[in-house]
């Protein structure tokens, strides 16, 4: 069954109140606050810490609620959750590398962000679906993963988030598997009767790597 995870995700964010214009107004900021930036007064610049900590703690605690009801979540669906609740937050234009900056810093190691969602046995693993995509038997359906491919995941374990990305993407079977870019078993094994066959009709010389013509 394919996991429409984006919209889950957004889903449980809402229904733990990640409501940008109400956790500005809950910490006394106004509601066109420009959040991507700290304010400059010491006053402003206290309830917006507020409101940035709470908008933190908020997030890990769903991300880590999300992964023990569905085993892991690509952090893209997090980062677009965020980046809609700040475009309909502003009443002014923010530009996308500002809002990004914005999620950045909820989401960074000095925040209580990493330290919420690892006290809870989360793994954070970048390049998630290049990197876990592909087993034994089965990859990725790689066309489907598009933005993905460049996505960290958020995750417990590992077989586990293997099997969300393909719930996600789907899998394809694979033909062979090819080993720290080695040739397929297959191949070696042609390659290795097209030599027995050529020895069989090589003469003496040739075998011993003499070119027998040059040498007769």
């Amino acid at each position: 069954m394919k996991i429409n995870s984006e919209e889950i995700f957004r889903t449980n964010l809402l229904d733990n109140e990640f409501i940008i214009d109400k956790l500005l107004k809950k910490n006394g900021l106004k509601q066109n606050q420009d959040i991507t930036t700290a304010p400059n007064l010491g006053r402003d610049r206290t309830k917006y810490r507020k409101f940035k900590s709470e908008t933190t703690t908020i997030l890990a605690s769903t991300i880590c609620e999300y992964v023990d009801e569905y085993g892991a979540l690509l952090k893209h669906d997090v980062d677009t959750c965020v980046y809609n609740q700040v475009k309909n937050q502003s009443l002014r234009s923010y530009s996308d590398v500002r809002i990004k900056y914005f999620v950045k810093s909820v989401s960074a190691p000095h925040t209580r962000f990493n330290s919420i969602i690892f006290a809870h046995g989360l793994k954070k693993k970048t390049r998630a679906v290049k990197r876990l995509g592909l087993t034994s038997n089965y990859k990725l359906d790689f066309l489907k993963t598009g933005e993905y491919n460049s996505s960290s995941i958020f995750y417990i374990d590992k077989e586990v988030a293997i099997e969300y990305l393909f719930s996600r993407f789907g899998k394809i079977k694979r033909l062979a598997v090819v080993t720290n870019n080695k040739p397929k078993e297959k191949e070696i094994i042609e390659s290795l009767e097209e030599k027995i066959v050529d020895y069989e009709n090589l003469s003496e010389m040739e075998v011993f790597g003499f070119d027998d013509e040059e040498n007769s």
